[in-house]
């Protein structure tokens, strides 16, 4: 931010910067607190956002950055009360109520992210951003589609479009139809991970192996410690009857989430599988472990079953609030 410029236009005339208070412009506040905000310096950050808020009273940027150092640190109600009032200053900027969305999804206010993307898109019903922003928030795979086409239709060339297109229609259990969406994302995003990931999921199903294996491989060579694609990797082999390979990236997996509960069962059926019964019921008796995904852990009744009470499904524990990342921008 130079001099007094604010990064939305409309928010000049609701939010005017005043030349100082105590030597310090606004500007040079606010600036200074998003920078240490992105360095994860909360406590000095969220000061120089209070100080910003001092000097301009109602300042947007200075409330979203409140908003969100609260929801960080677990105050959940302080950051829907500084959001919230960033959300009024702001009622007419998309890119505004976008933004504030995207900090509400981080937190899992899902419903009031819903809110602001629909609010953005009632002020700009081809803002990019909402559309694609809402489709990750809403629970409806049909839905979801409807939104990143239309942000399609704006940028026909964005590839994580394309390829959340596909994890829709996957979602809908349009397997082959999905197939395009994932391809025309990497032709558009060569190295896209989350893709080759998606196409290998694709394959797996259609029970094309070889064309699953080479693009979660595809997908390590990009993100080489994807604890879900060495599992679902390992599934392939294990399938296979490949066992040895199987080990190895279901050993990676668990190595690199050690919290990774399906992955470690998963571990524990290949052990069982080699003879290694001692290494195998390590794995599956491991009841403080945070389940990722709830499945069970054989993967055929033929594989006999040790006579262990050891095979638990833990329950799953929701992610805390404050334990994401909020991508802060260079300016509120």
């Amino acid at each position: 931010m130079e001099g007094h410029a604010v990064r939305d236009p409309k928010l000049t005339a609701i939010t005017p910067l005043p030349e100082s208070h105590g030597g310090l412009l606004a500007s040079d506040a606010l600036q200074l607190a998003t920078r240490l905000h992105r360095e994860g310096n909360l406590d000095e950050a969220a000061r120089l956002y209070r100080e910003t808020l001092s000097i301009a009273p109602g300042h947007f940027g200075a409330l979203c950055g409140i908003g969100a150092i609260s929801g960080q640190l677990g105050r959940i109600d302080d950051a829907l009360l500084a959001l919230g009032a960033a959300a009024r200053v702001a009622h007419d900027s998309a890119d505004a109520q976008a933004g504030i969305g995207r900090i509400l999804f981080a937190f899992n206010r899902f419903d009031e992210a819903i809110e602001r993307y629909r609010c953005a898109l009632a002020i700009d019903p081809d803002h990019v951003d909402a559309h694609r922003s809402l489709a990750k928030a809403l629970r409806d795979p049909k839905a979801a589609i409807s939104h990143y086409l239309k942000a399609l239709a704006v940028e026909p060339d964005n590839a994580e479009a394309h390829n959340n297109v596909g994890s829709a229609l996957q979602r809908l259990g349009k397997w082959e139809e999905a197939l395009s969406h994932h391809e025309k994302a990497l032709l558009l995003k060569p190295d896209l991970a989350e893709a080759h990931a998606s196409l290998g999921n694709a394959y797996r199903v259609l029970d094309r192996p070889e064309q699953a294996v080479t693009h979660y491989q595809k997908a390590l060579e990009i993100r080489p410690d994807d604890a879900e694609v060495h599992n679902d990797l390992a599934g392939v082999f294990h399938k296979l009857g490949l066992n040895d390979a199987a080990l190895i990236h279901y050993q990676r997996a668990v190595a690199t989430k050690p919290e990774y509960a399906e992955a470690c069962c998963n571990l524990g059926d290949v052990l069982h599988e080699l003879g290694r019964q001692g290494e195998a019921i390590l794995q599956y008796d491991m009841p403080t472990r945070t389940i990722i995904s709830a499945k069970p852990c054989w993967r055929s009744t033929a594989t006999p079953k040790p006579s262990l009470n050891t095979r638990r499904r833990w329950p799953s524990i929701p992610r805390r609030p404050w334990s994401v990342t909020i991508s802060v921008p260079r300016t509120w």
